[in-house]
């Protein structure tokens, strides 16, 4: 095991990675020491870059951007192209409302339904047409 020691205190404008102790602000931010976190639904790349602790996609499109989660929580999906190819697994923001993308990902919603890969209030009743078994 390689160990690397850094020098702390550092001034913002500080290269650090994601180590928030190399900073005299405690806040490593886009692998820059910075005067403070991201907040709520500002723009970021990685979870250690956001004052609640979670970064993720804002609905179920890799179109949509990566923001600091106001709900402080991320959940974890596999994604598929229009094709049906893997993409990859990613992160969305958790507690999103009613309108927003989630492909079948109830963890993403407020409510946690998502019918018609997009968050509703519920999930749809017996004998109501729906497209996949989530959706029920």
């Amino acid at each position: 095991i390689l160990h690397r020691y850094f020098c702390t205190d550092q001034p913002d404008g500080t290269l650090c990675g994601e180590t928030d102790a190399i900073c005299s602000s405690n806040s490593c931010v886009g692998q820059t020491c910075k005067s403070s976190k991201l907040g709520a639904n500002e723009g970021c790349a990685v979870d250690n870059d956001c004052v609640e602790g979670s970064c993720g996609y804002e609905s179920f499109s890799l179109a949509s951007s990566t923001v600091c989660c106001a709900s402080g929580a991320s959940t974890g999906a596999n994604v598929t192209s229009s094709f049906g190819r893997p993409i990859g697994y990613r992160y969305f923001c958790t507690d999103q409302p009613d309108g927003t993308l989630c492909g079948e990902t109830d963890a993403i919603c407020s409510s946690n339904s998502c019918v018609g890969q997009t968050c509703k209030s519920s999930k749809l009743g017996a004998n109501e047409g729906c497209a996949v078994d989530n959706d029920c």
